[in-house]
């Protein structure tokens, strides 16, 4: 049976620009539906680990299920 590994990443914004966002974008037509399909070189969501195709199954300790 197939068990997927899962890792936590925290990411916070900061800096001196309030918009640069985290630095990663979601496919809303994927599934499952929180997969990552863009992470920005060098930004909040690289730094703390996000990689293209990893599942967002939590934000803000909230589940997005």
């Amino acid at each position: 049976m197939f068990m997927p590994k899962f890792k936590r990443c925290l990411i916070e914004l900061g800096g001196a620009d309030p918009n640069a966002g985290l630095g990663f974008t979601l496919n809303p037509k994927s599934n499952p539906k929180y997969r990552v399909c863009a992470v920005e070189p060098g930004s909040a969501a690289h730094t703390a680990g996000l990689r293209l195709n990893d599942i967002l199954v939590e934000l803000n300790g909230r589940s997005v299920r």
